[in-house]
């Protein structure tokens, strides 16, 4: 069996458009965005805040028991600690 069949099945997908750059490209485009929880904005998932209002977007660390917090959390999960930065002892 030659591989002459398997061309004539993929013609119509690349026909109809369903295997170009162009669709892979968009689909990247949208995947490589995030929303902003605060104001809605679309931003880069790479962003550590959004640029619009500027609300954290990544997880952090808590600063008394260290482990991780959501963006917008105002208190630790595990400890109960306000977010921020730990003040002076």
């Amino acid at each position: 069996m030659c591989g002459r069949g398997i061309g004539n099945l993929l013609f119509p997908l690349v026909a109809t458009g369903v295997l170009t750059n162009e669709t892979t490209q968009s689909a990247a485009v949208v995947t490589s965005h995030a929303t902003c929880p605060n104001c809605a904005s679309k931003v880069s998932k790479s962003f550590d805040w959004c640029p619009q209002c500027g609300t954290g977007l990544k997880p952090h660390a808590c600063a008394y028991c260290s482990n991780q917090m959501e963006s917008n959390a105002r208190f630790c999960p595990s400890c109960g600690a306000p977010a921020g930065s730990r003040g002076k002892s």
